[in-house]
This record gives structure tokens, C-alpha cells and sequence, in this order.
């Protein structure tokens, strides 16, 4: 009897003692409250199902009793909307927690402090104000944990696990505290400890420790589960138990649960698919706020899913999921902006919602406004901002910007020429699957550029294998030449060179419809000669402005082949394949305004057109330039300029210059 109240004696003046400590500490809350700010909305997922969507896992779901009644009640009501993950209730949340900590509570004080940290529940991110609350009630926190408070100890292990409030990190006292919260029956703390498994790759202990927390009745870690069961994680599939933990989060209220069942009937996942049903489902978790739901309904009525195409409905949804914050759905503003869907055409408005995705963290907005910079469409013209949009995008990984990067890098384009560095580049843009960039570094090691690029023609042509693998049409084409050849290790096969070339033609590639009309004119690789073909052939890749076919077009007009001679309708198309940047076209319009073929004659006109040719690299307009002026034709004749040229032609490689 002694004994039982001596101890009891003691346990008094131990709480007498953590009383003083948290009282202590409630001033010093009092001192640091500060405005909290407006609440605002949560971003869902776009495409695919969630996962309970926390900016940091180290959540925990106390059981204090040592506040008030009143004030735990209040908490504990807070946390509850928490926990469904529906923007339209983190006003509330903030509004609750901030209500408690007016009446000096320290565990509400430590949640604000963590959404302030990790910027929750609509909270700006805020470092500095996190520290303030969690410095002026660590104390406190310490000493309701030693009670065996749960939501205290899940706190605490929070605060050790981030550094917040404490001198260092200490991740093993983290996990112990978690440990001890989720033993006195912390859902949160479970919760933690179940990411924390996952994390590491033991799928098995992270769903029991889902599974216990969900059974505590945590609406998010019942989506967590769900989402392991669905996906297989640490065990096969199963839709059944998925959707079964999912229908129960949102029975209960849990936005992202709702958002993850229209994902199932809208893919037919588990369950029959079912537009209406995945729509209803979408509108239940958008109702809550969830602005990943907001954007998928934009894409269905966008689509015509479930119903008939409505941009205007589309547009509707994307606005409001933009409006919370949702980057694709900016993006998608964007691209409705810039192809004049459901709306007029706006280039100014499509660059204002790419650059609002971009500032968002949306790369693939990021690249459609490097483009908008480059072609000066809806913003200034800027080759630099361009570029610096560029990087930006290819620095975080994606594969379009980081191919445009490293063709920029190899010809020179608005950075400095390296061609080491834009083979890297590629290479990671292959390594992200980009089948633009494996054709590109396929057609530059055929070629080889030494001493930087070593010709390499054994991978060129698994390159072009793997670009063909998907679906890339000029692939087709380059591995066709390759079998036509018996290039890079591949048995010399005329037939399957021209299946390829022919495969490509048909969807409208525009070097193997030239190439075939090559072979057809010369009757070369096993195809006859057959000019009128060559001709048609020739055309179709000039409408899809291929200059080398447009030259070859103006060429069969000049001389008859395939087509009724004419020396007009020839200049008309050799002037295009100039105009067009063709330097050989520039060339050879040069030598008929000179001849008087199919245009009055006019040297000085020749000159211009051989000069512009020259300054593309064409060695023989160089020589003929040279030529001019030995003559003083278009010009005043010079025998010093003619030298000149003739050894400007012979340095890019026109040996005929050596005997002018």
C-alpha cells in the first residue's frame, strides 16, 4: 500500500514537472504566432492512379489526452479533413489548427509548423516561420511524449527525422519515436514506418504497416494500400482487394480514393470500363477539390468520353484545375490557345499559359515556349531565351528538348559547336527512349566527324533498328540504304533495302519518297527505269519541301525526263530549292540566269546566286565565282579575286580549281 502511492507520489511530481515545461513553452508559442495565411488547394495526379499524396511520408495520427477536451476535439477534426486529402477542406484545417493554437496547443502547434515546412494545406512554404513555432514548442513536445502521448512521439520523431526544432537530424531516434507512437496506436506514425519500408524495397513489411493503419481507420493509408495492392508491389496484383480499400477511402471522404476508382472504370481496370461511371467518380473527387480530377475531366470531355466532344466543357474543367494549380492543365490551356480549340487562335494567350506550366515545373511546357521564343510566335523573338528554355527542360530530363540540345551542339545553333558534348546529349535523350535522337546519332556516326565523332557503323545501324522499333519514319528510310549497301555489318538485301524505303514513302517520308524517285530515274538497286515514276515521286517529297527533290524536280523539267521539257517551269522550281536554302539549287539557278535558260539572261543575277551558294560551302559555285572574275563576268574582271576563289574552291575540296 506504502509502495502504490509513494510511486504515485512521484508520478505527481514527475507531471508537475512536465506541466512547467509545457507551460513554459505555450508563452513562447504565444510570442511567435504569427498570420497563417490563407488556405488554398492541393495538386492531384493527372494521368495515372495515386498514391496519398503528402509532401513528406513522416505523418503520424496522435491520441494526446493531456489538452483539453475541447481543444483535442478540435485537433482531432482537423486532422480527420486532413487526412482525406481534399483541398476544399484545407481552409478549414488551417482554420482549425489555428484556432488551437490561440488556445495554446502544442501538438497543433507542431502540425502548422510542418505544413509550414513542407508548404500543406495551402500554407506558402515557409522555413523561417516553421522554425519559430517549432523552436518555441519543442520542449513541450519532448514532455508530452515522455506521457506516451502517440501524436506527440509521431511529432517528435517528425522533428528528429527533418531537423525541425532540434539542434541535428537523427534519423534512428526518428524511427524510434515513430516506432514507439505506432506501438501506443498512431496511424500516422504506421503510416510512416509503411513509406519508410517502401522506400527501402520491402514491399511485405510496408503493406502491414499500411494494413494496420488503414484498419485505425487512416483514409490515406487505405489509398496507400490500395495502391500496392493494384500495382503489385511486394506481391502479384490484386484489383480486387485494391478497389475494395479504395471504395471505403471514399465512402469515408478521401479525395484521392475517389480520383483512383475513376481511374479503374476510366481504363477498365479490375473492373469493367465505364466512362459515366469514371466521370462520376472524377466529379466526386473535383467536388472536393482535387484539381487532378478537375483535369482529367477536361480531357474527357475533350476526347468525347463518355459523351460527345465538348471543347468549350473541356476548357471549363482545364480552368478550374489551373486555377488550383495544376501545371498539365495550364498546359493543356495552352495548346487549346495555340490550335484555336473551342476558342480563337492566340498565340499571345498559348505562350502566357505555356510560360505559367513552365514556372510550374511542366517541361513539356517549358520546350513548347522555347519554341514559341524561337519563332517569335506570341512573344518577342529571342535565339537566347530560346535556348535557355531549352537547357532548362533538358537539364530536368526531358528527352524532345534534350535531342534539340544536342543537335544545336553539333551544328552550332545559339551555342558554341561540340560535337563530344551533343553525342552525350543524345545519348541521353536515347537513354529517355527519344527515337528522334537515336536516327540523328545513327546518322552522324554513319558519317563520323573525326576527330570528335569516330565513324561507327555496326551501332548506326542499331540505332536505326531501334528507331524503327519505334515507328520513326526516317529510320525506315536510313536502314533501308544500309541493306541496299551492306553497310555497318548488315548482308547486302536489295529486296528488304526497298520494302523499307517503300514502307517509309507510304507514310509520306520525305528522303526515302526522293531517294526511291533517285532510283527510279537512274534504274539503280534493282528497280527499272522508269522517269515518269521518278517524276511523281520527286513531286510528292517536293510538297513536303524536301529541297533536294525539289532541285531534282527542276532538273527533269530542264531536261525532259519523266515530264514535257520545260525551261520555265524548270527556273520556277530551282529558284524554290534555292529560295528553300538548297545550295546546289542556288548553284545551278545561277548557271541558268548566266545561260539564259528558261530566264533572260543575267550575269549579274549568276553572281548573286553563285555567292549565295559559296556562303553555304558549295565548292563549285566558289570555282565559278572564280571563274567570273577571270572573265569579268557580272563583275570587274580581277585575276588576284579569281586566285582567290579558285583556292577557297580547291580548300573545300573542288580539285578541278587546280587547273584554273
Amino acid at each position: 500500500m506504502w509502495l502504490s502511492a509513494k510511486k504515485l507520489l512521484v508520478g505527481v511530481a514527475v507531471m508537475g514537472g512536465i506541466l512547467l515545461v509545457i507551460l513554459g513553452s505555450l508563452v513562447r508559442i504565444r510570442q511567435v504566432e504569427g498570420e497563417l495565411g490563407d488556405a488554398g488547394t492541393r495538386s492531384g495526379l493527372s494521368s495515372a492512379e495515386g498514391e496519398e499524396t503528402q509532401t513528406d511520408p513522416a505523418l503520424g495520427n496522435g491520441t494526446g489526452d493531456v489538452a483539453s477536451v475541447g481543444v483535442d476535439a478540435t485537433r482531432r477534426e482537423a486532422l480527420s479533413l486532413y487526412d482525406l486529402s481534399a483541398p476544399a477542406d484545407f481552409s478549414t484545417v488551417v482554420e482549425l489548427l489555428t484556432e488551437c493554437v490561440r488556445q495554446e496547443d502544442v501538438l497543433a502547434t507542431f502540425w502548422l509548423a510542418r505544413f509550414y515546412l513542407f508548404g500543406e494545406c495551402g500554407l506558402t512554404k515557409n522555413e523561417s516561420q516553421a522554425r519559430a513555432y517549432a523552436e518555441a514548442g519543442i520542449e513541450a513536445l519532448r514532455a508530452l511524449a515522455k506521457t506516451d502521448c502517440s501524436e506527440a512521439e509521431y511529432l517528435l520523431g517528425l522533428a528528429y527525422t527533418v531537423g525541425l526544432g532540434v539542434q541535428a537530424k537523427d534519423a534512428v531516434e526518428g524511427r524510434k519515436l515513430y516506432e514507439e507512437a505506432a506501438e501506443n496506436g498512431s496511424a500516422y506514425a504506421m503510416s510512416v514506418l509503411g513509406d519508410t519500408h517502401a522506400r527501402s524495397g520491402n514491399h511485405n513489411d510496408a503493406a502491414q504497416w499500411f494494413l494496420q493503419a488503414a484498419e485505425a481507420g487512416k483514409t490515406g493509408a487505405m489509398v496507400s494500400l490500395g495502391f500496392r495492392l493494384s500495382n503489385g508491389q511486394g506481391a502479384p496484383p490484386d484489383l480486387a482487394s485494391a478497389l475494395k480499400w479504395y471504395e471505403k477511402a471514399a465512402q469515408a471522404g478521401n479525395a484521392i480514393a475517389m480520383y483512383n476508382l475513376g481511374t479503374f472504370f476510366h481504363g477498365g481496370k479490375g473492373v469493367p470500363k465505364d466512362f459515366l461511371k469514371a466521370k462520376k467518380w472524377y466529379r466526386k473527387a473535383a467536388d472536393r477539390g482535387y484539381s487532378g480530377a478537375m483535369h482529367t475531366l477536361g480531357v474527357m470531355h475533350h476526347g468525347g468520353q463518355g459523351g460527345t466532344k465538348n471543347l468549350l466543357e473541356a476548357r471549363r474543367w482545364y480552368r478550374k484545375a489551373a486555377d488550383a494549380g495544376f501545371p498539365d492543365a495550364m498546359l493543356e490551356l495552352g495548346l487549346m490557345f495555340a490550335r484555336g480549340d473551342g476558342l480563337n487562335r492566340d498565340d499571345t494567350e498559348s505562350a502566357r499559359w505555356y510560360a505559367k506550366a513552365s514556372k510550374a515545373g511542366n517541361m513539356r511546357a517549358t520546350f513548347y515556349l522555347a519554341d514559341r521564343y524561337r519563332l517569335g510566335r506570341g512573344v518577342p523573338r529571342s535565339e537566347s531565351e530560346a535556348v535557355r528554355l531549352y537547357t532548362e527542360a533538358a537539364n530536368d530530363g526531358y528527352a524532345p528538348a534534350l535531342y534539340v540540345m544536342g543537335v544545336r551542339l553539333d551544328e552550332g545553333r545559339g551555342v558554341p559547336k561540340d560535337a563530344r558534348r551533343a553525342v552525350a546529349t543524345l545519348e541521353k535523350a536515347i537513354k529517355a527512349k527519344d527515337k528522334t535522337a537515336m536516327n540523328y546519332l545513327g546518322e552522324l556516326l554513319l558519317a563520323g566527324r573525326p576527330p570528335d565523332v569516330a565513324q561507327d557503323e555496326a551501332r548506326a545501324a542499331s540505332l536505326f533498328k531501334q528507331a524503327r522499333e519505334a515507328r520513326y519514319a526516317s529510320a525506315y528510310t536510313n536502314l533501308g540504304r544500309m541493306y541496299l549497301s551492306g553497310r555497318g555489318g548488315l548482308v547486302k538485301n536489295g529486296p528488304r533495302g526497298i520494302q523499307l524505303l517503300k514502307q517509309a514513302a507510304g507514310v509520306g517520308e520525305s528522303n526515302a519518297l526522293n531517294f526511291l524517285g533517285e532510283m527510279h530515274r537512274d534504274g539503280r538497286h534493282g528497280l527499272s527505269q522508269d522517269r515518269e515514276a521518278a517524276v511523281d515521286l520527286f513531286r510528292r517529297a517536293a510538297e513536303r519541301k524536301h529541297t533536294t527533290a525539289m532541285r531534282n524536280l527542276a532538273y527533269c523539267y530542264a531536261l525532259g525526263h519523266g515530264v514535257v521539257r520545260n525551261e520555265r517551269e524548270a527556273v520556277n522550281k530551282m529558284k524554290a530549292a534555292a529560295e528553300a536554302g538548297d545550295a546546289e539549287a542556288m548553284f545551278a539557278l545561277g548557271r541558268m540566269y548566266q545561260n539564259g535558260m528558261g530566264a533572260t539572261r543575267n550575269v549579274r543575277t549568276a553572281v548573286r546566286w553563285y555567292r549565295s551558294s559559296a556562303k553555304e560551302g558549295y565548292a563549285k559555285a566558289m570555282h565559278q565565282i572564280g571563274l567570273c572574275y577571270r572573265e569579268g563576268t557580272g563583275v570587274t574582271e580581277d585575276a588576284r579575286e579569281a586566285e582567290s576563289w579558285f583556292a577557297k574552291a580547291r580548300k573545300a575540296g573542288y580539285f578541278k580549281a587546280t587547273t584554273d
